[in-house]
């Protein structure tokens, strides 16, 4: 039979073994996530220098967009007096993203003041002035603001084009 003693020794022994694997097993983790994490690093570097070169590239064909927003195209959903409410399509994004994410689309009010002009292009390209009248619902139109339109959702209007 084996004495008290060395079966003591035994479950040292064995509870030794088990903290070593595990202590082993912690330190071997710790160094791969560092491995990998070092060639994550570096690939995100590789990859953020050819976005930037993609960009640049994309830049000559879409011009960034600008600091200062003045003007806002949009469909007509409602003529007033002194007023459109239109569905605006403002550009977020200078690069085309997919399923419209480049275009954020807003309600706006658009107030018409004595001084707004209201046109439309002839078919030979003159200006032609015309009446609010001209302007109906599912008209789009293209709207020049007297003030900057940043993320406002009503603004006075300086000119109004229907473009269709």
């Amino acid at each position: 039979m084996s004495s008290p003693v060395s079966k003591k020794f035994l479950a040292i022994y064995i509870l030794s073994v088990i903290v070593a694997v595990l202590v082993g097993a912690g330190v071997g983790g710790l160094l791969v996530k560092n491995k990998y994490q070092a060639k994550l690093e570096k690939l995100q570097a590789e990859s953020q220098k050819e976005i930037s070169w993609l960009k640049s590239v994309l830049e000559r064909f879409y011009p960034p967009l600008p600091k200062r927003l003045y003007n806002v195209s949009g469909v007509v959903s409602t003529v007033g007096e002194n007023f459109l409410i239109i569905q605006a399509q403002i550009r977020v994004s200078q690069f085309p993203l997919p399923d419209g994410k480049d275009v954020e689309k807003r309600i706006m009010k658009i107030n018409l003041t004595k001084e707004t002009k209201i046109f439309k292009a002839g078919e030979k390209g003159e200006i032609k002035e015309i009446s609010l009248s001209e302007i109906k619902p599912g008209s789009m139109v293209f709207v020049n603001a007297s003030e900057e339109i940043g993320n406002k959702t009503e603004v006075s209007a300086s000119a109004v084009q229907l473009v269709r």
